[in-house]
């Protein structure tokens, strides 16, 4: 399609003018270019994204004798990092300001990413714009794969749009996209018009959705991307989509604290994020990459609107009793750790399951269904206090 060629004239070169180790100096020899194809490219930075080459061939070092060679240090002194020892300040407003940043290859891409980036980049510009016109926006977040982000994004998207409001969907699991699937439009199209790209919309809740499965030639391919396309792909994705205008943006993300979720917080963090919904499961293993996220929105100011604890025991077809099969109580310590509201516990429900393979609401009478109608009735409280405090 047209759209997924327009993708294919980006570099893969993770030293390209996108990358923000590279974005800073001229100097760096990764970034000349080479005349010839064979010719390799030995990079100067110490910034890991450099070290790689213009083409295939690959130049080894001369072999070091064993002498040469340092011994590893003793287990007892393997450097470990600390809080606060990463490099990068906590605070995200500090982020390129620092006195930390003094001399990182990355501190001009940090800087361009700031607020006082909107001025320079067209395309945050445009952003702002669109997303001024959608009265709420909420992340779908969790840090730990396989909890059901993208089901309970997808389900809470389907209860507003059945309570009569506008609603849009992002899909920002670049590589794994599944909202399409979950929403019976896999084989939709984005149409290109003068006004930006068109959403498609599902037939039956008419939610508007864009997912980078629709820019695919074929469902099956695997995007295969380095962090500075990423980047670009989910700027353009907002700012070039017309949304029009909406109540509620839901943005499923895909598992851990990576570039899709810096480059969504920091893209709306000036058009009223409202927050994010963090989704765990029972298991302890679980709740410990969750409070990875917690501490992931703590350094980026990002507002925690409540906990889903997805999976919350499995409800038997045949007497609908609940038993709770992956452990009890993460969501409730995580609650009550962190002081944030508990917004709901979705037990693992086969309504739920056949239903969302279809594309269909879950029946507001199974237990299922009643956990998702109290998580929308929080979220709303929530929002509510939210708008009342402003």
């Amino acid at each position: 399609p047209a759209l997924a060629n327009m993708y294919s004239s980006l570099s893969d070169d993770p030293c390209s003018s996108r990358s923000r180790c590279c974005s800073t100096s001229t100097s760096a020899s990764c970034c000349a270019s080479s005349s010839s194809a064979s010719t390799s490219v030995t990079c100067t930075s110490t910034s890991s994204c450099c070290r790689t080459e213009q083409s295939s061939r690959l130049v080894d070092p001369a072999p070091k004798r064993r002498s040469d060679v340092a011994a590893p240090p003793p287990a007892s002194e393997s450097p470990r990092l600390k809080s606060g020892e990463s490099g990068c300040p906590d605070d995200a407003s500090e982020i390129g300001k620092a006195s930390g940043c003094e001399g990182c290859p990355g501190r001009v891409y940090c800087l361009s990413q700031s607020t006082h980036g909107v001025r320079a980049d067209p395309i945050l510009r445009t952003l702002h714009v669109r997303m001024r016109a959608i009265k709420h926006k909420i992340l779908v977040l969790s840090g730990k794969g396989g909890v059901g982000k993208s089901t309970v994004a997808t389900q809470l998207a389907m209860s507003l749009a059945s309570r009569g409001h506008r609603v849009a969907m992002l899909d920002l699991d670049i590589c794994g996209p599944s909202v399409p699937k979950l929403l019976r439009c896999e084989d939709g199209q984005v149409k290109k018009s003068p006004h930006g790209w068109i959403p498609v919309r599902d037939a039956i809740h008419g939610i508007d959705l864009i997912s980078v499965a629709f820019l695919l030639a074929s469902q099956d391919d695997a995007v295969i991307w380095r962090g500075p396309r990423k980047t670009d792909l989910v700027k353009r994705m907002l700012a070039e989509t017309y949304w029009g205008k909406k109540d509620y943006l839901i943005i499923d993300t895909p598992p851990g604290t990576s570039d899709e979720h810096l480059t969504i917080v920091k893209a709306l963090e000036d058009v009223n994020l409202d927050g994010g919904i963090v989704v765990t499961s029972p298991q302890e293993v679980s709740a410990g990459v969750v409070r990875k996220e917690l501490d992931f929105c703590r350094k980026t100011k990002l507002r925690v609107l409540g906990l889903v604890e997805n999976m919350s025991g499995y409800v038997c077809p045949c007497c609908q009793e609940v038993t709770p099969i992956f452990g009890v109580g993460a969501g409730e310590r995580l609650s009550s750790t962190y002081e944030l509201p508990l917004l709901a516990s979705i037990p693992l429900d086969p309504i739920l399951c056949s239903g969302a393979e279809q594309g269909n609401a879950v029946m507001p009478n199974s237990a299922a269904g009643q956990a998702l109608s109290q998580l929308v009735e929080n979220l709303l409280r929530q929002l509510s206090v939210t708008e009342s405090s402003d």
